[in-house]
This record gives structure tokens, C-alpha cells and sequence, in this order.
């Protein structure tokens, strides 16, 4: 899981539209404080940017505020928190979420979720990515992960 994975290639609608203008500036405040002011991070606060930039429907945001719930970053750990914010980014086309909510439900974490709709979550972050040309984000131990799923 990271938090910071970010395709770059073309950018989502919602990396253009001017209603996320506020919420993108809480999230970079977040990661500010996820990265730390003079060497000193502050996941608490980090933690609360990210929540209220999620709450404006900013999926980078909501991706990050479910990763401080998988990780108990500023936040106490819990997973069906982060299955909800991984999901809500990931229905919205982010595709690390859509990662991170496949790869939450396939671990059987999260509360009452499917695995198999973790799969079909990880398998159209994978098409996405190959279509639009945004794999940067696929780093080596996702692609670690998931090959034995892909050998099965």
C-alpha cells in the first residue's frame, strides 16, 4: 500500500475541475505533514488534512486517508474505515486505490467484502493502466504480489 502512488500520464477529471481546488491544497497540507516540516512528521495531523480534502471527494486524498487507516498513520488502525475511503477513490478511476481496495478485500480485510470483488478491482487498475499508459505506479512488489494470483 502507498499512499503516494499517483498516475501521471492524463490527468482524471477531478485533477482539472476547480471544485477540488480547496481539497487538493488540504491534501498537499497533509502530505506536508506526512513528509515532515524540518525532518519531523506529524501523522495526526497529516491524517486530519487528508481526512477533510477525502471528505470533499478528492479521491488522492480519500486513497491516502484509507492508507492511514490500513497503517494506523494518525489515525487507530481499521480496515473496514480504509476499505470505504480506498473504495470511494477507486469508484472514481483512481487506480492506486482501486489497487489497494482490491488488494484489502483479496487479504479479507475490510468487514463483509467479496474477494472476488477485490480481483475485479485489481484486474481494471491493470487494464486502465495499460490503456492509458499510467503504469509508473506498478512498482515491483505489487507486481510481486500479484503474480502468483496471475500462475493460479
Amino acid at each position: 500500500y502507498n499512499a503516494q502512488n499517483t498516475p501521471t500520464n492524463q490527468p482524471a477529471d477531478w485533477e482539472m475541475d476547480e471544485r477540488y481546488t480547496k481539497a487538493r491544497q488540504l491534501f498537499e497540507k497533509g502530505r506536508v505533514f506526512e513528509h515532515g516540516l524540518n525532518g519531523r512528521s506529524d501523522p495526526e495531523k497529516a491524517a486530519n488534512y487528508y481526512r477533510m480534502a477525502a471528505m470533499r471527494g478528492y479521491p488522492p486524498a480519500q486513497n491516502a486517508l484509507g492508507f492511514c487507516y490500513v497503517t494506523g498513520f494518525g489515525v487507530n488502525p481499521n480496515d473496514q474505515l480504509a476499505a470505504s475511503w480506498f473504495k470511494s477513490a477507486a469508484t472514481q478511476g483512481y487506480e492506486p486505490a482501486k489497487i489497494n481496495y482490491g488488494a484489502l478485500c483479496i487479504d479479507g480485510k475490510g468487514g463483509d467484502i467479496d474477494p472476488q470483488e477485490g480481483l475485479e478491482y485489481l484486474c481494471r487498475a491493470i487494464v486502465s493502466a495499460s490503456e492509458n499508459g499510467s503504469h509508473e505506479w506498478m512498482n515491483e512488489e505489487l507486481l510481486d504480489w500479484l503474480a502468483p494470483m496471475a500462475n493460479s
